[in-house]
């Protein structure tokens, strides 16, 4: 991916805030919105589960949920940027394929970019879907949003994705395969939902508080990941890691902190563990680590975007240190990426 494109805003929605600048100050002070429910499946047994405030009426079906989402988020970005739509592209990543058949109308991802535009009822340029969906697919939107931003016509492209976990097909699955948080397994991963989107842009505009370089991505594919029957060892996470430092003409000692998308599960944790000792080599009094997760539970194809959006804020916020950034995204299947961001400045280096 070529230099050049820049982050400059972001819209989204979880269980800690309805909008960009909510979402990035509750994970910032570490708040967290978990809530109890039941389950279907063994009737009645209690769910800890982190669920996005909202009326009834507005989860009638899975899928229509996750385009409320994704729409809401996707309409904040253009209202405070004041977009014109006609020159704006939408790149949509929906949950991973394996995980789609757990919601009410599968068939309905394949034209998930499309049902979250006629939602908002903005005649974007272009609408694109990341076929792979998931985390780690964050990667595939941001080039494909480089590629357009590339084209005539363009101005801004708009990236993300909406995703849930908080449905009874995710809590049978996770609990028999022991991956679920649960008054048992101490070790599991929070099921989430939500939604974030990034705006991107070839140039940064000149007044614009939150901005990011993209300097360089990565990604790669791990066999033995959380789905399989083997513990990872990192390997795909590192590849993607050195790539991803390659293509921004960076050593691993430029790396001021990382933000992950790791969700306390006891497999995310071995797999980060592993890499982590294996890539960043650089002595160090320590490395800090942002995870998002820790307020908004597992949010999925959601959560690559929002680690972006936590980096902009930590770096516009002055609460991260130094100016460049390493975005690790680990997907629930074999996807594994990396992007190096940067701090932008402006001309007179503020």
């Amino acid at each position: 991916m070529s230099s050049g494109v820049h982050v400059i805003g972001g819209g989204a929605v979880t269980p800690v805030g309805l909008n960009g600048p909510q979402t990035c100050a509750g994970i910032r002070a570490r708040a967290v919105r978990i809530e109890e429910v039941f389950r279907t499946a063994p009737f009645g047994k209690p769910q800890a589960v982190a669920r996005v405030p909202a009326h009834w009426t507005l989860r009638r079906t899975p899928v229509g949920w996750l385009v409320n989402l994704a729409a809401r988020a996707v309409a904040e970005i253009s209202a405070r940027h004041g977009l014109d739509a006609r020159r704006t592209a939408l790149v949509a990543i929906p949950p991973e394929p394996f995980r789609q058949a757990g919601f009410d109308d599968p068939a309905a991802f394949a034209s998930f970019g499309w049902a979250i535009a006629a939602r908002t009822r903005l005649p974007f340029r272009d609408i694109r879907d990341v076929a792979q969906g998931g985390a780690a697919s964050t990667i595939a939107g941001l080039r494909q949003a480089a590629a357009l931003l590339a084209s005539d016509g363009i101005d801004h492209v708009i990236v993300g994705g909406a995703d849930s976990y908080v449905i009874d097909e995710e809590y049978v699955r996770l609990d028999a395969a022991g991956r679920l948080r649960t008054e048992g397994t101490a070790q599991g991963l929070t099921p989430g939902e939500g939604a974030a989107f990034v705006l991107l842009a070839r140039e940064r505009p000149g007044d614009t508080a939150m901005s990011l370089e993209i300097l360089g991505t990565g990604d790669a594919l791990e066999p033995q990941s959380a789905t399989s029957s083997e513990y990872s060892q990192g390997r795909a996470l590192v590849a993607a890691l050195r790539a991803a430092a390659s293509a921004a003409g960076l050593a691993e000692a430029a790396i001021d902190w990382v933000v992950s998308n790791g969700n306390g599960e006891r497999y995310a944790s071995w797999e980060a563990l592993l890499a982590r000792a294996r890539y960043y080599r650089t002595r160090r009094e320590r490395l800090i680590v942002h995870y998002p997760a820790l307020s908004v539970g597992e949010i999925g194809a959601a959560s690559g975007p929002l680690a972006l959006l936590m980096s902009a804020h930590g770096f516009a916020r002055g609460y991260r240190p130094g100016s460049v950034a390493m975005i690790e995204l680990a997907s629930e299947g074999e996807g594994r990426a990396a992007c190096v961001v940067r701090a932008a400045r402006r001309r007179d280096g503020s």
